[in-house]
């Protein structure tokens, strides 16, 4: 490893906590996108948080950045998307700057899996659209439980393919993935925090104690307005040849009404198919997600 790369690799590890024997493991991941650095923030406020009461954790915490080259030049990937990169066999190449970003984060997780240590992932992440936080529900294995005070997105499909919380999901790792905010709202970090604050207690990390249920009062009051569960039924995927352009001023969990126009690309309007709700609207440079559409369901109780 050159001393470049070491230097890169000191500046991975945010913090680290807990009973170094402990058989279980929490591990988060802030900022697997470059231009979204609230998840690190929020791993950094936990950690300063945390340390008064390292006498009453019965689990390793970890936290990390994710594509740092990204997070140093404030883009959302260098040369590729990181958090859609996630699949095997890899199919980029070694010289791939996100592959060796990836690579250091395997580094650190697959070995305490093949420790047999129970890890626990938190993987954190803000919109480009004005949001509510909300978590994503892709995955076989997940940590908080159905009726946490958050939304919850749930897609039968794996839209999102090669993403890293469904990777190490299907290695047996019980995983949050959530979405704080919007990416320049200074609450997202906040909202992640208490998100991975409930993520402890669910995991067993930490006892049930007055910071955590703030943390919950303040989830529950900032998503009250919006419905607990929705189910996507359309990923519009974008390229650069699409000219895709959304229409100005739309948020995360906006209600459409059959007909509205949501974005035109080199084909023309793009209007929503039926009543239903418009969930991440693409207002940055890079990504080929142009937005989803969802259904309102009933969560179970």
């Amino acid at each position: 490893m050159t001393v470049q790369r070491e230097a890169r690799e000191e500046k991975r590890i945010i913090g680290e906590i807990g009973p170094v024997d402990s058989e279980c493991v929490f591990v988060c991941v802030g900022g697997l996108h470059g231009n979204e650095p609230a998840g690190v923030r929020a791993i950094e406020s936990l950690f300063e948080k945390l340390d008064p009461l390292r006498d009453q954790l019965s689990s390793r915490i970890i936290g990390l950045r994710g594509n740092i080259g990204a997070l140093e030049a404030n883009l959302r990937y260098l040369d590729t998307d990181l958090n859609r990169s996630w699949k095997e066999p890899q199919d980029s190449p070694e010289s791939c700057r996100e592959e060796q970003e990836k690579a250091a984060i395997q580094a650190i997780i697959l070995p305490l899996l093949a420790e047999k240590k129970k890890v626990f992932l938190a993987d954190l992440h803000t919109t480009s659209s004005e949001s509510t936080p909300f978590l994503w529900d892709q995955c076989v294995k997940k940590i908080l439980p159905e009726d946490t005070p958050v939304p919850i997105l749930r897609d039968d499909v794996e839209r999102l393919t090669g993403t890293m919380a469904c990777y190490f999901s299907s290695l047996g790792v019980p995983v949050i993935c959530a979405e704080g905010g919007s990416h320049y709202s200074p609450a997202s970090a906040r909202h992640l925090e208490d998100i991975v604050w409930l993520g402890l207690r669910a995991a067993g990390a930490l006892p049930e104690l007055e910071i955590i249920e703030e943390a919950e009062g303040r989830l529950r009051a900032v998503t009250e307005e919006v419905p607990g569960l929705l189910h996507i039924f359309h990923h519009h995927m974008i390229s650069p040849e699409d000219r895709f352009q959304m229409e100005p001023g739309f948020k995360n969990f906006d209600p459409l009404k059959k007909g509205t126009l949501i974005a035109h690309d080199q084909n023309g309007e793009i209007r929503a198919p039926q009543d239903c709700f418009l969930l991440l609207p693409l207002y940055q440079p890079q990504g080929d997600d142009g937005f989803l559409l969802a259904s309102a369901e009933e969560r179970r109780s």
